[in-house]
């Protein structure tokens, strides 16, 4: 049997990453296909600042990628990355447990 493995602290921290609003409308953005910056905070009506952060924080997640074009920064989708992230997502919805393996390092407080 081939069993599926998740790093929930990974998947943790995409969920966590996308449930930021502007985060996830970057994302949905970009599905278009690349885009700049300045065009991603027109859009936004966000600050450059601001919507660099949230650029850096998804690049640094691996589900953006950049590129430098003169002086402009043009931003992508990774989607490799999001197609493992919908697998694992999809995986821990599913009933069937017994083709998956989570790790995490935490333990169970609880005493059984």
């Amino acid at each position: 049997m081939n069993r599926t493995t998740i790093d929930v602290k990974k998947v943790r921290r995409y969920l966590s990453a996308i449930a930021q609003p502007v985060r996830l409308d970057i994302l949905l953005m970009l599905k278009g296909g690349e885009l700049c910056v300045c065009d991603i905070y027109s859009a936004l009506n966000i600050s450059q600042n601001l919507t660099s952060h949230h650029l850096s924080v998804l690049t640094e997640l691996g589900l953006l990628t950049s590129r430098k074009v003169g002086v402009k920064m043009l931003y992508s989708r990774d989607e490799k990355v999001l197609r493992a992230c919908q697998t694992a997502l999809s995986t821990l919805m599913t009933k069937d447990n017994s083709a998956v393996h989570m790790t995490t390092k935490k333990k169970c407080s609880i005493s059984c």
